[in-house]
């Protein structure tokens, strides 16, 4: 079982121990670190001795421990690999234990957090490791947003390579033109009056709610918004009756039927959902 050993108690008798790069109490973030939390252990066990420190470094997710350990590992909460850092003050290092296959740029990492622990000056640029996108030369407008995200080199060489080929012209297409010469090649942004428009062909109802589900009066259908299915426009609508059918989700769920049932009785747990919808909107209407 690992000792325990608090934060105020890493001086001990007789040794000169160098505070750690994010201090005594552990309440400096680490240097390049995001995401940075201080947390506590009510009871502390072997693995979460009293205070630590925890975020993301380098893309990597990592741990801070009073008893001069660390960990780094590619997530927090389900690590497919893990390095763990265990530091020895009276040889001024650390020891590397892997487990799973860690990402190749780890390693420095997790070294680095071991010089912290001791004590030894570290900055963010003791952090900094190449990515994917630095080793197979991807632009910063590569489109890949997530840096915390691996890619395999299959994806990362065609992310690459649709970068290029948007940035470089093909010269087997036409380039658009600028400049008063080229203005007969741009649309026009008023309509020419010397030429018909044509008038807007009306929509057809479309839809799960059917061509003969429309609102005839002031009521019922007219006062909501038609769904982009008949289930959630029978939602909607039993909503507008003061149902309950748990949202407008689309999904056709028991408080859906029970708010059904409680709008037009047992019996309607029977009819489609077009016809529920019809015989609601009747309902609504001569209420």
């Amino acid at each position: 079982m690992r000792a325990l050993i608090t934060a105020t108690a890493l001086m001990l008798p007789g040794t000169a121990l160098a505070e750690p790069c994010v201090g005594e109490g552990f309440d400096m973030p680490l240097p390049g670190a995001q995401q940075v939390e201080r947390d506590y252990a009510d009871v502390p066990s072997a693995r979460y001795p009293g205070v630590w420190q925890q975020g993301r470094i380098a893309g990597f997710a990592y741990r801070l421990f009073p008893d001069l350990t660390a960990n780094l590992a590619d997530s927090r909460d389900a690590p497919q690999w893990q390095i763990d850092v265990l530091c020895d003050p009276e040889a001024d290092s650390c020891a590397l234990e892997t487990k799973g296959t860690p990402d190749p740029t780890a390693s420095d990492v997790a070294t680095a957090l071991g010089r912290c622990l001791l004590g030894q000056p570290v900055t963010a640029a003791d952090f900094r490791r190449d990515t994917p996108q630095a080793d197979l030369g991807l632009p910063e407008d590569a489109g890949v947003t997530d840096q915390d995200r691996s890619l395999s080199s299959g994806a990362a060489l065609a992310t690459a390579a649709g970068a290029e080929r948007a940035l470089t012209p093909d010269p087997a297409q036409p380039t658009a033109q600028t400049g008063p010469d080229f203005e007969a090649d741009r649309p026009s942004a008023v309509p020419d009056p010397t030429q018909a428009t044509p008038a807007p062909t009306p929509a057809e109802p479309t839809g799960d709610l059917g061509p003969t589900i429309l609102p005839d009066a002031d009521c019922g259908l007219s006062r909501i918004t038609p769904g982009t299915s008949a289930v959630q426009t029978l939602q909607r609508l039993l909503a507008e009756d003061g149902q309950d059918p748990g949202g407008d989700d689309g999904v056709m769920g028991n408080r859906t039927r029970n708010a059904l049932a409680a709008a037009l009785g047992p019996d309607a747990a029977g009819l489609a959902v077009e016809e529920a919808i019809r015989a609601l909107n009747a309902k609504m209407c001569k209420d």
